[in-house]
């Protein structure tokens, strides 16, 4: 019973000031929504980023010899072989896809369109499992189109756009560094402008008519899951020592530094994701910031309360009240008013999440994201707030001398 008495006593104190009850709340408020929207559009950037990554494949690999920045000398004639791609094939078993890969720029024309220094490369058809594309028309190049060193292709979706803008592509003819190619399949968007720029031309067909000294083979890969991941790229690397004897290991060696380089989408997914978290914990600090400096304003205010309210407190105590039911009022207007606060704050800010979600394409964000943790911190450090901030001018009621509150005018 006493505990509802304070409550409705704190309650009707802070109705009968109730204009000065809302400025003060007024801060904690602004903190909450700010803390909670601000952190939900983190969260949003980072899932969005994530889902990229994944789209792109989060088990998708590559290897390369790190001729420029490997911390130990590497002969300049080793360079990957077809030989490591099939070597990696028979013996990584954690390895699911592997495509050898030549990437080069060459101009790109269909009747009067051209366009220049467009990036391309010869693949093996496994490279669509490993990007895990869709295709908005026709289907991929069979391993025959290779062996057969057929003049066929498929093209990126920004590339089939900038050529045929909304006419059909497939089966159509274009020029790729000179020599006619057949378009028999597109790829679906992917926002990626790296892959949806790109022209893909069976692997043969490119390694016999580029020249072999301005070929730089490559090789990509995908694991068998994420989980896979490390093994693989343990696998791959041993793989590629034992078949270049020749390139020092380096135990030390940090990872861009390495003789032998495997890197792998998952990689940056974790680093993208790790970078996030130390925004969103940057931002919690300064909103809880924020809401420390709206707790030094409660305190003000519930100081001059209690100046202000002096006669009250004096004819409670005379009518029988103790030290510890002031305090407790005090500090349950002061706890009240933060809660309150930070309820208000958290719905104005799903508002402000919403707002932020319909924003004009040009000026959208991806969608925020509120997470259960924001939610928590938030509201409990208004709750904290409340009481550090409440129990000095709290105790300042409490230590009034009932005869003196009387007579103060």
């Amino acid at each position: 019973m006493l505990i509802l008495e304070i409550i409705t006593v704190a309650v009707r104190g802070m109705w009968a000031n109730r204009f000065r009850t809302f400025l003060t709340m007024f801060g904690i408020i602004v903190g909450v929504a700010s803390v909670i929207t601000l952190v939900a559009v983190t969260q949003g950037l980072n899932q969005k980023i994530i889902d990229d990554f994944d789209k792109l494949g989060a088990t998708r690999m590559g290897v390369y010899i790190n001729h420029w920045r490997s911390k130990a000398k590497i002969p300049p004639n080793e360079q990957l072989t077809l030989e490591d791609r099939d070597s990696i094939r028979r013996e990584c078993g954690a390895v699911k896809h592997v495509s050898a890969v030549i990437d080069f720029q060459a101009p790109v024309r269909q009747g009067s369109k051209e366009l220049t220094e467009v990036n391309c490369m010869g693949v093996d058809p496994e490279i669509f499992d490993i990007y895990k594309i869709n295709f908005t028309e026709g289907e991929r190049f069979p391993d025959e189109s290779s062996l057969l060193r057929e003049r066929v292709c498929v093209l990126g979706a920004t590339t089939k756009e900038n050529l045929f803008f909304l006419d059909q592509a497939l089966g159509r003819i274009i020029r790729v560094g000179g020599r006619n190619f057949r378009v028999i399949g597109v790829l679906e968007s992917t926002g990626e402008e790296d892959i949806d720029g790109l022209v893909l031309l069976p692997f043969f067909t490119v390694h016999e008519w580029i020249p072999r000294q301005n070929q730089s083979l490559g090789i990509q890969m995908a694991a068998q899951t994420l989980r896979h991941v490390p093994l693989a790229v343990t696998q791959v690397e041993e793989t590629i020592y034992k078949n270049h004897p020749r390139i020092p290991v380096v135990a030390d060696a940090e990872e861009f530094e390495k003789p032998i380089r495997v890197w792998n989408l998952n990689e940056w997914r974790e680093r993208a994701k790790a970078e996030s978290k130390q925004i969103t914990v940057l931002l919690l600090v300064m909103g809880s910031l924020s809401l420390f400096i709206g707790g030094i304003g409660l305190m003000n205010i519930m100081l001059f309360s209690v100046k202000e309210r002096t006669r009250e407190i004096g004819l409670r105590k005379a009518l029988g009240a103790n030290s510890q039911s002031i305090l407790a009022q005090f500090i349950a207007e002061s706890m009240m008013i933060c809660i309150g606060g930070g309820l208000i704050g958290t719905g104005l800010s799903f508002i402000l999440c919403r707002v932020i979600a319909r924003l004009p394409e040009e000026a959208r964000f991806p969608p925020p994201l509120i997470t259960q943790d924001a939610i928590i911190i938030a509201i409990a450090v208004t709750f904290m707030t409340g009481v550090f901030f409440g129990v000095w001018p709290a105790s300042q009621a409490a230590r009034l001398n009932p005869i003196e509150a009387l007579r103060y005018e």
